[in-house]
């Protein structure tokens, strides 16, 4: 399973249609514009994921209609009717450009998600959504944010027992080799394996027919929050990450 003068890397899992008749107004309030939240799902077509709507918006949920929101803060809300009121009065505010931005994502992300749930064939697992996983059968700019550790993921189709190895082409070292085993889609990043920014890896998994080159950028320490570090991400290459970090942000706002 393992060569000698080779680090072995562990497997691992990251533990980390309108309402007929819905009836839905926005109405705005007297005062000053509040920030903008956005929409992150609803049950009413005029209000797609994506939107963008002032935080102090009137809106009249009926009953059975429902919407989640994300503020400047990237806290979420969820909205279930009946209900009358604001949307978020009082939510903090936030940059016009980074909402614009991640209302851009959301929207992807939600065409992403129906595309593929219109194909019957397709499995959920075959879907990368952990923005911290490397997807080594492609050519690829990954950005990795500050303090965090970086994981390889494969797809279904590589999904057997196999080596894999990872060279850091910057270095006269030996490739780093590991053996896959079936069943695990995820692989812990070696510990002895440097994340310094702007260094390309070369990434082959046995199985496949041909190997891929993967660039880490690391998002700068200045960047802070959550939401900043989604629009950094991309506006550096890596937007295909920036909106699995913005699907992770919907999930549960969905779900609740």
């Amino acid at each position: 399973m393992m060569m000698k003068k080779i680090s072995r890397i562990r497997g691992g899992r990251w533990i980390g249609l309108a309402i007929a008749g819905l009836i839905m107004s926005v109405l705005p309030m007297t005062q000053a514009r509040a920030a903008d939240v956005i929409v992150l799902d609803s049950t009413i077509s005029a209000f797609a994921p994506g939107t963008s709507l002032p935080a102090n918006a009137l809106i009249d949920i009926p009953a059975g209609g429902s919407m989640s929101v994300m503020d400047g803060a990237g806290a979420t809300r969820v909205i279930r009717g009946p209900y009358a009121g604001a949307v978020a009065s009082g939510a903090p505010s936030g940059d016009g450009s980074v909402m614009s931005m991640l209302g851009q994502l959301v929207k992807e992300d939600e065409r992403e998600r129906s595309q593929l749930g219109a194909v019957r064939a397709f499995s959920k697992d075959d879907m990368l959504r952990d923005p911290l996983a490397i997807d080594v059968s492609r050519n690829t700019t990954f950005c990795l944010p500050h303090a965090s550790s970086p994981k390889f993921w494969r797809p279904g189709s590589l999904d057997r027992d196999t080596r894999f190895t990872v060279k850091d082409w910057s270095s006269n070292n030996e490739p780093l080799v590991a053996y896959w085993r079936e069943g695990d889609r995820e692989l812990g990043w070696p510990p002895t394996l440097s994340t310094a920014d702007g260094t390309t890896f070369l990434m082959k998994v046995e199985a496949a027919k041909s190997a891929a080159e993967v660039t880490i950028l690391k998002v700068p320490d200045t960047v802070g929050g959550n939401l900043e570090t989604i629009v950094w991400m991309a506006q550096h290459g890596c937007r295909e990450q920036a909106r699995r970090m913005v699907g992770n942000i919907r999930e549960p706002a969905t779900t609740q």
